[in-house]
């Protein structure tokens, strides 16, 4: 009985599973499945963890719809990553999500081109939901050409 209702809950979240692929890249774990946790509540299933830059940067075939992106990173810094993301993915949307309480960051990263800057603890949640329906509803417009 609980195999089969455990099969039955897996059937619900693949069919209730919204469509956008997000890739999160932070060298905190503990972090991540906090936020991946926050994300499956809100109904998105299609989520991948890095704790690495290369690991994820490797990973960009798959083509995911965003990824979130910390800037403290082993061996690297967000920016530095942001740049390789836009060269070999840029199609996919940047989410800068960082604990980094400098103006001249948010300034940088959003002048680089980032879709949205999220400062971690500071209304992280309703921030990230709010990110997410934004990216929802573009995924439903229509590509015009």
């Amino acid at each position: 009985m609980i195999f089969s209702i455990s099969i039955l809950n897996f059937i619900c979240q693949v069919n209730n599973s919204k469509a956008i692929r997000i890739f999160w890249l932070d060298d905190d774990i503990f972090c991540s499945k906090i936020y991946e946790h926050h994300l499956r509540v809100l109904g998105y299933y299609n989520i991948k963890l890095f704790q690495e830059a290369n690991a994820c940067l490797k990973a960009l075939p798959q083509r995911p719809d965003v990824i979130f992106l910390d800037h403290n990173l082993p061996g690297t810094n967000g920016q530095q990553v942001l740049t390789q993301i836009q060269e070999l993915s840029p199609h996919t949307k940047v989410v800068y999500f960082t604990g980094k309480q400098r103006l001249n960051l948010e300034i940088e990263v959003r002048n680089a081109g980032v879709y949205a800057f999220i400062q971690k603890g500071v209304g992280d949640l309703a921030h990230l939901t709010a990110v997410m329906t934004m990216l929802e509803k573009e995924s439903y417009l229509p590509i015009i050409t």
